[in-house]
């Protein structure tokens, strides 16, 4: 069964590349607060399965960034992914208030 951040992944599926990243990142963020792995985790494994390689040097950052979080969250260190991932998000709304393309 389907737990509740897995279902708001899936939700966030149907969304615009832009909205579904920001959300995921929200995800990600509350669920550093509550230093719930399993949940960072999923949010942390969708991100990276959102990378489209196409865009191998952009994407290939974004990775190491994911994988650098989920090394993180395994020694604990809910706080500096948090970081990450709110820093993120914040940069992404700001650039997709001011019209620019989000990244893949």
């Amino acid at each position: 069964m389907a737990t509740p951040v897995q279902d708001q992944i899936t939700a966030l599926r149907s969304c615009a590349t832009s909205e579904r990243l920001i959300g995921l990142y929200g995800l990600g963020v509350e669920a550093c607060t509550a230093k719930n792995d399993d949940d960072v985790t999923a949010v942390l494994q969708e991100l990276i399965a959102m990378l489209d390689f196409e865009f191998a040097g952009v994407a290939d950052g974004f990775r190491r960034v994911y994988a650098y979080c989920l090394e993180q969250v395994d020694a604990g260190n809910f706080d500096g992914v948090s970081f990450i991932l709110d820093a993120l998000r914040d940069t992404l709304q700001r650039a997709t208030a001011d019209g620019t393309p989000a990244a893949p």
